[in-house]
């Protein structure tokens, strides 16, 4: 638990898209002491304002479970939620960094509203659900930078690093509301994993793990104990179902749980499929663009000990 009580333990899940970062969420947020809600940052702008999906299948406007969410942060802070979706227009996007350097030595006014309002919507939740721990899997780094600024917030940071073939495979499906060829891909997994290793100088390290997902769907069991770990709560429940092929509830994630709606039971699939299924010039042309930065994390250019 958080060293000091009167911070919220957050951690945090960042990394490119289609990095396995909703799985690892879910799977935390069935620890009885964590609650996982999605990509936060998103939510107001998608759901309050929006027309999503909670993983529950309902819109998160009527879900009950957010209404009493925005209720209790509407209450608190006497503010319209065009407020913070306007704020995090400004402060959390990627090309927000430079701004949010400068706030680092000089505190704006317009900074420190969103950094309260953001505050009492981890609140809301941790006093909706009375879990201590909240999982939010937002991903963008200029997110991660802002809520490790802001005062009540134990920030955890897992930078979540998927094998840049794999997310190159999976941007480039059909489903895809943004499609990626292999080489935007690549591009964007150096820039994105590049500006996380940036920002992971200006935190503690204590407060700083990399994780990668091939790992995570290999030996979940030994990867949830130094998680664990690194969060402070115990994850054997968490592994102990996992280990016996039991199913994982979704609960009432917001944004960024496509392939969660209409599924209230989940199985972790202990396969990475995209060594069979992306054409092997696209695996060589992408290896042969992130090898420096790939081989940073541990991979190699044959994919076989990743199946």
């Amino acid at each position: 638990m958080p060293d000091d009580q009167s911070a919220m333990r957050v951690v945090y899940i960042g990394g490119i898209e289609h990095n396995g970062s909703t799985l690892l969420g879910l799977t935390l947020g069935n620890h009885p002491q964590i609650e996982c809600i999605g990509e936060l940052s998103q939510l107001p702008r998608l759901g309050w304002a929006g027309d999503h999906l909670c993983a529950c299948g309902e819109n998160i406007a009527d879900c009950q479970y957010w209404r009493n969410v925005r209720q209790t942060w509407s209450g608190i802070t006497q503010a319209d939620i065009d407020v913070l979706i306007t704020a995090e227009n400004i402060f959390d996007r990627n090309s927000s960094l430079p701004r949010l350097l400068l706030e680092k030595n000089i505190r704006s006014a317009a900074f420190a509203r969103y950094s309260s309002q953001t505050r009492v919507l981890f609140e809301a939740i941790q006093h909706i659900t009375g879990k201590p721990v909240i999982v939010d899997t937002s991903k963008r780094v200029s997110r991660a930078l802002a809520l490790s600024m802001m005062e009540g917030i134990d920030l955890r940071l897992i930078h979540l690093v998927r094998d840049a073939r794999g997310v190159a495979h999976s941007s480039a499906k059909p489903q895809r509301a943004i499609q990626r060829e292999w080489w935007k891909s690549a591009a964007r997994w150096h820039y994105i994993n590049g500006s996380f290793r940036i920002v992971s100088h200006m935190l503690d390290k204590e407060k700083i793990m990399i994780v990668r997902y091939e790992d995570f769907v290999a030996q979940p069991e030994e990867l949830l104990a130094q998680i664990g770990d690194f969060i402070g709560v115990d994850l054997t429940s968490v592994a102990s179902v996992l280990s016996s092929g039991g199913a994982l509830a979704s609960g009432h994630i917001g944004i960024g749980n496509g392939f969660l709606q209409g599924e209230q039971q989940i199985v972790l699939r202990r396969t990475i499929d995209w060594p069979q299924k992306m054409p092997r010039d696209d695996q060589r042309k992408v290896w042969r663009v992130t090898a420096r930065s790939m081989r940073r994390y541990g991979y190699r250019e044959e994919p076989d000990d990743l199946v």
